[in-house]
């Protein structure tokens, strides 16, 4: 999409949107003379996005086995994802260029994404062999350490305050209740730990 591109919404939010940047552009207009810029960035995606009705929360929720992903079209769509990190870079920018500039930049329209779309099946695709790698290299990682655990006790006995590797292994795990994906992350943070030292 080109920052001149006209605006052509066909349902109720696309309207909106048109809407709110036309009235920004309004105020930004020689009687008003306010320093608006209109921003349009392709689908933003990132921590903090509870929405599971956006494709990649939806897919990256079902491919952790909390939810059954039900396609809501063929997959042949194509989109553009941009990270809220880089959003956020964006706008400080912006805000940086309209600060040096008022006069030059009001009402202008500034559109970013990644330009690599992505059909939306591929992207699930993709989503469900990251999350399939991680519990693969995961599970590889918590049979390497329970053998640690062994070779540990056999070897060194007792560990801290008189319980086993694999009981403080065991008992980090069970600390974290049934959350398997939360225990995983703590046997990543353990092995994180023990290959520090």
């Amino acid at each position: 999409y080109q920052e001149d591109y006209p605006l052509l919404p066909k349902y109720p939010y696309d309207t909106s949107k048109a809407c709110a940047d036309m009235i920004a552009q309004s105020y930004a207009n020689e009687i008003y003379k306010l320093p608006l810029v209109i921003t349009r960035f392709s689908n933003i995606y990132g921590p903090g996005q509870l929405n599971f009705s956006a494709i990649l929360p939806d897919s990256i929720r079902s491919a952790l086995g909390y939810s059954k992903f039900i396609p809501r079209s063929d997959g042949s769509l194509i989109r553009d994802f941009i990270y809220v990190e880089d959003v956020a870079d964006l706008y400080v920018r912006i805000a940086e260029t309209i600060s040096r500039n008022p006069d030059k930049y009001a009402g202008e329209v500034f559109n970013a994404g990644t330009n690599h779309p992505i059909s939306v099946k591929d992207l699930v695709e993709k989503v469900f062999d990251m999350v399939t790698g991680f519990f693969n290299k995961m599970t590889a990682l918590f049979m390497g350490l329970l053998s640690f655990g062994i070779i540990a006790e056999i070897l060194f006995g007792k560990a801290c305050l008189g319980m086993s590797v694999i009981d403080n292994v065991m008992g980090l795990i069970a600390m974290f209740g049934n959350n398997g994906v939360v225990g995983l992350i703590a046997l990543v943070v353990l092995y994180n730990l023990l290959d520090k030292k």
